[in-house]
């Protein structure tokens, strides 16, 4: 009768009210607690990439800086340095010499930036250029100031050279003693190709990309550390899908030349 009619309608407004406020609910805590926890899995994943990316890069970059020091800072570059004699050309200066090095280019320096001697690993016809070929002196760029007397000096950057992207580190030559005054810079570049980047998003496992100096802004991203144990300063930007990232690298020079995305 209209007793039965009300209590399946009382009965019929309390399951919907129900429904309605435990949907309520659930889109309170999709919007509260889950897509924050979603979004912040989401940074985590994009800077523990872009890590991984630019611990790559930094590995690099310190191995070709090893290898200068250590030919920089050598009695037998000291000398080639004053006189450029064909003996430490031909015991050192092979092709196989610096391939082993796994270095693109060998470059002497004057103090005044002058290019005083060039060699690059790969001499064969249709090589591509290496970082200084065809040049009288190094870009200013590419520079970095020297006290030019004694101890051990040395500079690396992520150079944006002629010939491409190139690891470059440089060093005043002293004699094995670290003792000057110094003759002169010497130069090891590495190319940062087209294989170079593969081999490197390989190893990553990473889709990073090299964007030059000025072709690229950090926007509205927040500035943070790369990591707890890294300082190094990444912007992130939260978009609506990704998360992007964006860290700057420097020349020689210490000028802004690349930005790691």
């Amino acid at each position: 009768g209209p007793l039965l009619m009300r209590l399946f309608t009382k009965i019929a407004v309390t399951m919907a009210a129900v429904v309605l406020i435990g949907t309520a609910a659930s889109a309170t805590a999709i919007a509260f607690i889950f897509v924050p926890q979603y979004l912040e899995m989401d940074r985590a994943t994009a800077l523990a990439n872009t890590e991984r990316a630019y611990e790559y890069l930094r590995t690099e970059l310190e191995a070709v800086t090893s290898s200068t020091r250590d030919w920089g800072n050598w009695d037998d570059t000291f000398v080639f340095a004053k006189d450029l004699n064909k003996a430490y050309i031909k015991s050192n200066l092979k092709p196989e010499d610096l391939e082993n090095l796994n270095i693109d280019g060998y470059t002497l320096a004057g103090v005044d930036r002058k290019i005083r001697y060039q060699v690059a690993t790969d001499q064969s016809a249709g090589a591509a250029p290496v970082p200084f070929a065809g040049l009288s002196e190094i870009p200013s760029q590419h520079w970095h100031s020297f006290k030019f007397g004694d101890g051990r000096e040395s500079y690396a950057g992520y150079a944006d050279t002629a010939a491409g992207p190139a690891i470059v580190a440089a060093v005043a030559i002293t004699d094995s003693n670290a003792k000057g005054p110094s003759p002169g810079v010497l130069f090891f570049s590495r190319l940062m190709n087209a294989d170079f980047l593969k081999t490197a998003r390989e190893k990553t496992r990473v889709e990073f990309v090299l964007v030059a100096a000025g072709k690229t802004t950090s926007g509205d991203g927040r500035m943070v550390p790369l990591s707890a144990s890294n300082n190094v300063p990444v912007a992130v930007t939260q978009g609506d899908d990704k998360v992007d990232t964006a860290i700057a690298l420097s020349d020689v020079s210490g000028a802004p030349s690349f930005t790691l995305k």
